[in-house]
């Protein structure tokens, strides 16, 4: 018996998108899990599908244009692609929270930061989940206060009052935080949450994210193109690629050896990912295909040093190496190695 069962189950999800042309998959069958306390750091570059998967987990993608067509999200056992608005209200903000990529967007202008996250309590009903309160009490302003100090806000009682253009990105970044955890959450998903701040500030609210999670239990998921970022905070990694998970392996492992060659080129493109006495940073050539353009085969054929024949007819499914490392790569399939040679093992490649 599995006595840490997932709190969060994404099974084989597809997203389309309608557009003039025709219908294109941000997001082509992807699954991953989130067990109860664990930090899951999603990677890729931009336009590989990261935030569409987020937001389809919050149930916010815009339903004029955006259609989960196949798959599961399963949140404590129960299909969040099924359930009504209201129930998935009820869940949203209350059980999963989001901190977006930019704060200044995301917070109402009009409203003082002390409002919006009374606001998202009260949306919540009348009893705060955290503290018991009821929202009309003054206790719960009190409270709100405590929060903000101890997201790292500082004159807390006095920012209760301010506004959004009153603050700086990072301090702005901290009050979406507070808004995030204001309900107590059982995960909390961070889309880039440190992009627009400088490394100083970055590695405040790094470190801000990874005491709230070692404080609350809260699972974690945090969306990054930036590997250091990775190597803080994560215990497991996904790496997507095209819409597609091309490894999924403990950061540890992932760092150590790296498999797939679009994770390997992502490593080599950072001063800490290259080898001992290499001195220059590689890049990989070319871009994400876009949408309308993801080729037959696999989708990283074209940027891909290690391309052979039969990446450009079959699209290399997501394959278990390991109890923990999965990878998608005709290098790690029978098809690469039964002609010559030993077949690939997890170790480093």
């Amino acid at each position: 018996m599995n006595n840490n069962p997932d709190l969060l189950s994404v099974q084989d999800i597809k997203i389309e998108i309608k557009t003039k042309k025709g219908p294109v998959y941000p997001v082509r069958g992807l699954s991953f899990s989130l067990k109860r306390g664990q930090s899951l750091c999603i990677v890729g570059e931009s336009g590989c599908g990261k935030s569409v998967t987020a937001l389809s987990v919050l149930g916010l993608l815009p339903k004029s244009t955006f259609r989960l067509i196949h798959g599961k999200i399963l949140f404590d056992g129960t299909d969040l692609v099924k359930l009504p608005e209201n129930m998935m209200r009820d869940i949203r903000g209350r059980r999963i929270s989001m901190v977006f990529q930019d704060p200044m967007t995301a917070l109402n202008p009009v409203f003082s930061i002390g409002e919006q996250i009374r606001e998202a309590i009260v949306a919540h009903g009348d009893t705060h989940p955290m503290t018991g309160k009821t929202t009309g009490t003054p206790g719960l302003k009190e409270w709100i206060v405590e929060l903000l100090g101890l997201v790292g806000i500082p004159e807390p009682d006095r920012r209760y009052y301010s506004y959004p253009h009153e603050l700086s990105g990072g301090l702005r970044q901290r009050a979406m935080m507070a808004m995030a955890l204001a309900c107590g959450p059982d995960i909390l998903i961070a889309d880039e949450p440190t992009t627009a701040l400088d490394v100083t500030i970055q590695a405040q609210i790094l470190n801000l994210i990874r005491q709230l999670k070692q404080k609350s239990g809260l699972g974690l998921v945090l969306i990054t193109h930036n590997l250091g970022v990775v190597a803080q905070i994560a215990e497991k990694v996904l790496v997507m690629y095209a819409g597609k998970a091309v490894e999924e392996a403990p950061v540890d492992e992932l760092f150590e050896a790296p498999f797939h060659p679009y994770t390997k080129g992502l490593m080599e493109s950072v001063p800490y990912g290259l080898p001992l006495g290499t001195k220059r940073l590689r890049s990989i050539k070319g871009n994400v295909p876009p949408l309308d353009a993801i080729p037959s085969g696999c989708a990283f054929q074209s940027r891909c040093t290690q391309s052979m024949e039969i990446c450009q007819r079959k699209d290399p499914p997501l394959s278990s190496l390991s109890p923990t490392r999965k990878v998608a790569c005709h290098l790690y399939t029978d098809c690469a190695w039964k002609k010559g040679g030993a077949r690939p093992t997890v170790g480093k490649p």
